[in-house]
């Protein structure tokens, strides 16, 4: 059975913040996030991912999408209105980190979205609908 995940989209400007991976001799970027656990809301799991993946807090998470892979499996996109700290590899990540398997956080600027691996490739119109969404809030 597929397994849900929730996706946490975080701005700094006109940057988001990616999981670049470099694994089994690949190199791709990612939303933070990760899957939900049981008995564990889609936000609630954004939110402690957020935690686990990049070190941000944060105390609201708003769904933008929900998506769907070819096996069925689900993700959920949030965007994080108010992440407090900086950035860093969390402990889990940091714990599985070996030669085969790299971690980093990186800003990319959304205009250059498009030239990067991202994977799923779908993840980029969330990350534009979420863009889409808080600029318009920032007008109001």
């Amino acid at each position: 059975m597929a397994r849900a995940r929730a996706a946490c989209i975080v701005f700094d400007d006109d940057r988001v913040l990616l999981m670049h991976r470099s694994r089994d001799g690949q190199q791709y970027d990612v939303v933070p996030g990760g899957g939900i656990e049981q008995n564990e809301t889609a936000r609630d799991a954004c939110l402690r991912e957020l935690f686990e993946e990049t070190s941000l807090r944060a105390a609201t998470a708003r769904l933008i999408m929900t998506q769907q892979n070819d096996s069925g499996a689900t993700t959920d996109y949030f965007l994080i209105d108010d992440p407090v700290g900086h950035p860093r590899i969390g402990a889990p990540e940091a714990e599985r980190e070996s030669p085969s398997n790299h971690y980093e956080l990186r800003w990319v600027a959304l205009r250059d979205i498009h030239t990067i691996p991202l994977r799923p490739e779908t993840a980029v119109e969330a990350i534009a609908t979420a863009f889409s969404l808080r600029s318009e809030d920032t007008q109001r």
